[in-house]
């Protein structure tokens, strides 16, 4: 039976797990901020229907929301989580949005960066971190008794980051 132990407890690979899922989440809100607003450039430009007022709106807040994002996880923010539930919301609004101009290839790539922006921000707000890190944790831990405090066990805490 495994107990509970300093040694044991691997605190770097779920730093570095966190930082990479972190890194990936920049990226991809970087690129979904670059795309809404390549889109909302080229949509000016086409006219018609996909200059229309709603569409403009929604690309110029998932580019914001994104850029937002960026920002706080480059910082290290310990509000990043929220900022993420927001923005995953966005895009995914911005995603359907775009998908509702399927016949535009702009459109077709900013929804795919959305939905990329989209899956990693959920992943952040919600607190994903590696499931061989969670394993060990909850077997530690029920071996020695030890009580998971759910706040920094799903999300890591300023000190907690690299």
């Amino acid at each position: 039976m495994q107990t509970y132990n300093q040694k044991s407890f691997d605190k770097s690979s779920f730093m570095a797990s966190s930082s990479s899922l972190m890194e990936v989440c920049i990226q991809n809100c970087l690129d979904c901020y670059q795309s809404c607003t390549q889109l909302a450039a080229h949509c000016i430009r086409k006219g018609g229907t996909m200059a229309a007022p709603f569409h403009l709106a929604v690309l110029n807040d998932c580019a914001s929301a994104c850029q937002a994002s960026a920002d706080f996880l480059i910082r290290r923010s310990e509000y990043y989580y929220a900022i993420c539930e927001i923005c995953a919301e966005i895009c995914n609004a911005c995603a359907a949005d775009c998908d509702s101009m399927a016949d535009d290839d702009l459109a077709r790539k900013c929804s795919d960066f959305c939905k990329k922006a989209a899956n990693s921000c959920t992943g952040l707000s919600r607190g994903r971190v590696d499931s061989s890190f969670v394993l060990h944790t909850l077997q530690t831990s029920l071996a020695s008794g030890f009580k998971l405090k759910r706040k920094n066990f799903f999300r890591p805490t300023i000190s907690q980051l690299p």
